[in-house]
């Protein structure tokens, strides 16, 4: 059975990305400052974060069709140098249906909306795609693809996913070949060394 080729694209960005400059790149979802935030903050109406604190995170800017450039609507990750993962209900909602990539743009290098800082810099949006299950809030996710790669830096680097498991510990035999399905937890899928 083939995968799905959003659920592809992300499985291979994670893959890439955790296979290249090992050493250098950060430890899976730390920021730079290494510190702890309780699980009780929230984003919205949370703590105010330092600047490059949250490197991967980018800002999804709309400008609707009817409505004009609205700026930021959502955020978003990059996992990649051209791929950016967010949330589904970003792009389809009950206030607007909007798959599409010309009404999308993605600014990195973020952290105060009101001022102009030196590692901010948008780039334009390729291809829009969503899960084909999502429902609500159920199935969450989607990925844009950049027109171009993001011009990585201490302040712009993609997300370091996790690495993935070389076996799969419920069978012990190796990953799958191409057509075979690979029996593992989410915990597996998510694991991040500390």
């Amino acid at each position: 059975m083939a995968l799905n080729p959003v659920i592809s694209a992300l499985l291979l960005a994670c893959l890439w990305t955790s296979s290249v400059g090992a050493q250098s790149e950060p430890l899976c979802g730390m920021n730079r400052y290494k510190n702890e935030s309780p699980l009780t903050e929230r984003i919205v109406g949370g703590n105010s974060s330092m600047p490059g604190e949250w490197p991967w995170q980018v800002s999804l800017r709309l400008t609707h069709p009817q409505a004009g450039k609205v700026g930021h609507w959502c955020g978003g990750v990059l996992i990649d140098k051209q791929w950016v993962m967010t949330a589904a209900h970003c792009i389809l909602n009950p206030v607007f249906s909007l798959p599409q990539a010309v009404f999308w743009e993605v600014r990195v290098g973020e952290h105060n909306q009101k001022v102009s800082e030196p590692f901010e810099k948008t780039y334009t949006v390729a291809r829009v795609f969503h899960y084909p299950w999502y429902r609500g809030y159920d199935n969450d996710m989607a990925l844009m693809k950049l027109s171009q790669p993001v011009e990585v830096n201490e302040y712009v680097p993609p997300f370091a996913c996790p690495q993935m498991p070389t076996k799969s510990s419920r069978t012990g035999s190796a990953l799958p070949r191409a057509g075979e399905k690979l029996i593992t937890t989410s915990v597996e899928l998510i694991y991040c060394k500390r």
